[in-house]
C-alpha cells in the first residue's frame, strides 16, 4: 500500500492524458531540481557535459573537418540541436537532457530509480506484433527528431536511447511507460505499454543503422507508414474489411446516383431537341 502511494506521488497519472501527464511530468521535474543541487557530484557532471557541449558545437564552426571534433561530438551528442531549424533545435535540446540523465546514471546509480522487485510476469497479450510495430514507428520518428537530420555524428543518442528504454522494461512504472499509457487515458495496461517499449527499442536500433547510410527525413517518414500499418492492425482486420466494404458499397451507391441523374439529364436534353 505504501509503496503505491508512492508510485502515485512520484508519476502523474495516466488519465490525465497525453498533454497533462507531460505538463505534470515536467512540473515534478522543475521541483526536484532542488534534489540535484543538494548532490553537488551530479550538478558538476550536468554542468561539465554542458560546457564540453558548448565548446564542441563552436569548434565545429571553426574546425567543421576536424575529425578530433567528430569523434568528440559523436561521444557527447555535442551536435544535437545544430540542424534542421527550429525542430532540429528542440530535439537537439530534449536530447541533450537525455544524454545528461543517462550520463548521471551511469556514474551515480543512486540517481536512479530502483527496479520494483515485486513486478509480475509478463503475460502473452493480444496485438502484441502491432504494438512492436508501433514502438519500431515511434523511435524511428523520435530519432529523427532528436538528432535533426539522422546524421551518423549525432547517433549516440539512438544508443542512449536503446539503453534507456531497456531500463525501463527493469521497472514497474517510469515516464515512458505512463507517456504512451497517457493516449489511452490509462486504458492500456503497463503489460501492452511495455511491448511499445521493447519496439521502440527496436527501432532506435534501425535508425542508428539507417544513419550508416542516409540522413535527412527518411525514418520520419518510414516511422509514419509503420505507424499507420499498426494502426490498422490493431484496428482488427474484421473492422478493415467491414470498413472497406461499407466504403465500396458507398461508392456503388454514388455511382448508380451518378449515372441515373446523367441518364435523366441526357432524357431532358433529347425531349427539349424534339
Amino acid at each position: 500500500m505504501t509503496q503505491a502511494i508512492k508510485n502515485k506521488i512520484n508519476f502523474p497519472d495516466p488519465v490525465m492524458g497525453p498533454i497533462g501527464f507531460t505538463a505534470a511530468s515536467f512540473k515534478a521535474a522543475i521541483s526536484g531540481i532542488g534534489s540535484i543541487i543538494k548532490k553537488p557530484k551530479i550538478l558538476i557532471t550536468t554542468i561539465f557535459i554542458s560546457v564540453l557541449q558548448a565548446v564542441l558545437s563552436y569548434l565545429k564552426i571553426f574546425m567543421p573537418f576536424s575529425v578530433a571534433v567528430t569523434y568528440a561530438s559523436f561521444f557527447t551528442f555535442a551536435q544535437g540541436g545544430m540542424y534542421a531549424g527550429l525542430i532540429g533545435a528542440v530535439g537537439g535540446i530534449i536530447g541533450k537532457g537525455i544524454y545528461a540523465w543517462f550520463i548521471n546514471t551511469l556514474f551515480f546509480p543512486s540517481f536512479k530509480n530502483k527496479k520494483n522487485k515485486n513486478e509480475l510476469k509478463e503475460t502473452k497479450l493480444r496485438g502484441g506484433f502491432a504494438l512492436l510495430m508501433a514502438g519500431i514507428g515511434i523511435a524511428l520518428i523520435a530519432y529523427n527528431f532528436l538528432t535533426g537530420n539522422a546524421s551518423l555524428e549525432n547517433s549516440v543518442i539512438g544508443i542512449t536511447a536503446i539503453a534507456a528504454c531497456a531500463r525501463t522494461l527493469k521497472k514497474k512504472d517510469g515516464f515512458l511507460v505512463g507517456f504512451i499509457c497517457s493516449f489511452t487515458k490509462g486504458r492500456m495496461t503497463r503489460g501492452r505499454a511495455k511491448k511499445v517499449i521493447k519496439g521502440m527499442i527496436f527501432g532506435f536500433l534501425l535508425g542508428v543503422l539507417s544513419s550508416l547510410k542516409f540522413k535527412g527525413v527518411l525514418c520520419y517518414m518510414a516511422g509514419a507508414v509503420i505507424i499507420a500499418a499498426a494502426s490498422i492492425l490493431l484496428m482488427g482486420i474484421k473492422r478493415v474489411v467491414a470498413g472497406t466494404a461499407a466504403l465500396f458499397i458507398m461508392w456503388i451507391r454514388v455511382e448508380m446516383t451518378g449515372r441515373k441523374h446523367l441518364s435523366w439529364q441526357l432524357q431532358r436534353h433529347w425531349w427539349e431537341k424534339e
